[in-house]
């Protein structure tokens, strides 16, 4: 049986929870591009336009956001870390998040983001998303290839 969900407005110790016990593909996607978990989180919680927790049982399993990229450009960049708990809830988590990537995609002409190409359980839940996925370019600070992924007018 699946968790029980709710998902809220990010608190400060939602952040400092979620960088504590994130799953690993997403460490290594953030250490690739010469982040820390923490550093990450703090970023996304003070640039996106609303920043929100996924609670599973009570218990903060990730968080998500999308972070404007200009004020006028139309551009949103959406991202989501988490836990392992985020596994508990699959399911439930497949259906909400489908409605939320709609929703930034009624407010922005075009969301952009990458995924390290190691990180094949992301990859795989943004294809279903419905995101493209476009071949992997190397960003990392040592080289590592990550797949640009976009909903929208890649032309904006």
């Amino acid at each position: 049986m699946e968790g029980e969900i709710e998902v809220i407005d990010t608190e400060s110790w939602h952040v400092v929870f979620v960088a504590s016990n994130m799953r690993e593909g997403d460490i290594n996607e953030l250490l690739a591009v010469g982040t820390t978990p923490l550093r990450s989180l703090i970023h996304g919680f003070k640039k996106s336009d609303r920043c929100m927790t996924l609670m599973v049982d009570g218990i903060p399993a990730a968080i998500f956001g999308i972070t404007p990229m200009g004020m006028l450009s139309g551009k949103g960049s959406p991202w989501l870390l988490g836990t392992e708990d985020i596994f508990k809830v699959s399911r439930k988590f497949l259906k909400g998040s489908k409605g939320i990537v709609q929703e930034w995609a009624d407010r922005y002409k075009l969301l952009l983001n990458y995924v390290d190409v190691r990180n094949k359980q992301s990859i795989r839940w943004l294809e279903w998303l419905g995101f493209s996925i476009v071949a992997a370019v190397p960003i990392g600070v040592n080289g590592e290839m990550f797949h640009p992924f976009y909903i929208g007018d890649p032309n904006v």
